[in-house]
C-alpha cells in the first residue's frame, strides 16, 4: 500500500504533518522501486486523470455552448 501511495498523490494522507513528509517521501520511494505494480498504478492513475481532464473540458465547452 504504501509503494501505491506515491503515484497516487497521496503523502498528505500518508503523511499529515509536514514535518514527517521527508521520511515518508523516502519511505515511499523505496517502496515504489521494489513493487513491480507501482510503475502500471502510476499509468493508471495517470490515464484516468487525463480523462478526467478531458471529460471536464468536454462538459464546459457544451455548457457554454447550451448557456451560449
Amino acid at each position: 500500500m504504501l509503494a501505491l501511495s506515491g503515484p497516487s498523490r497521496l503523502l498528505e494522507v500518508v503523511a499529515p504533518a509536514r514535518a514527517d513528509r521527508r521520511h515518508a517521501k523516502a519511505r515511499i520511494a523505496d517502496a515504489t522501486e521494489q513493487t513491480p505494480i507501482a510503475p502500471i498504478v502510476r499509468k493508471v492513475i495517470e490515464i484516468a486523470q487525463h480523462g478526467a481532464a478531458a471529460a471536464a473540458g468536454t462538459a464546459i465547452t457544451i455548457a457554454s455552448v447550451v448557456s451560449g
